[in-house]
């Protein structure tokens, strides 16, 4: 890979994921369920590829066990940034931990960091169907393809055309 073009990808890794790569988790509840705060989340394997498209064969990981948590060490290029992922019970906790910790480890270098400017909001929550309501599932959609065009416009202005 020639410089020029390692500069380009260095300078594109902050870019969206596609919005509909963008799934919400509840990380809390109201008292009665029906209400849950959405936070936004990537599947681990939209993010390799991603660094595939962007660093073929120049990317690796590893990870080391560490306690009740894993350690993922993300090596891009000849840069390595580590992240650790927390386990939590249950059969799949180390799995969980690591795509966490790579989640993690690909925030440090700027991919998939713009999820945590994402508005936090309340949204309506099917405690039977343990998911967001549909009604719930088009707002955030709509909120990321908002913040997905103002991110598109700054970049625009920022290189002036």
């Amino acid at each position: 890979m020639s410089i020029k073009s390692q500069t380009r990808d260095w300078a594109n890794i902050c870019s969206d994921f596609a919005p509909e790569l963008v799934q919400w988790e509840p990380v809390a509840f109201n008292p009665t369920r029906r209400k849950a705060l959405a936070y936004p989340v990537v599947a681990t394997q939209h993010y390799a590829a991603l660094l595939d498209a962007m660093f073929p064969q120049q990317w690796s990981v590893a990870y080391t066990p560490w306690r009740d948590a894993v350690i993922c060490h993300l090596t891009i290029t000849n840069r390595t940034m580590s992240q650790i992922g927390q386990a939590h019970a249950g059969i799949t906790a180390y799995r969980t931990a690591a795509d966490e910790a790579l989640e993690g480890a690909c925030h440090l270098f700027g991919l998939g960091r713009y999820l945590a400017q994402l508005p936090r909001q309340w949204e309506n929550y099917d405690p039977i169907a343990d998911c967001f309501t549909p009604d719930a599932l088009d707002r955030l959609a709509a909120l990321v393809k908002k913040h997905a065009r103002t991110r598109q416009m700054q970049r625009l202005v920022r290189s002036g055309t």
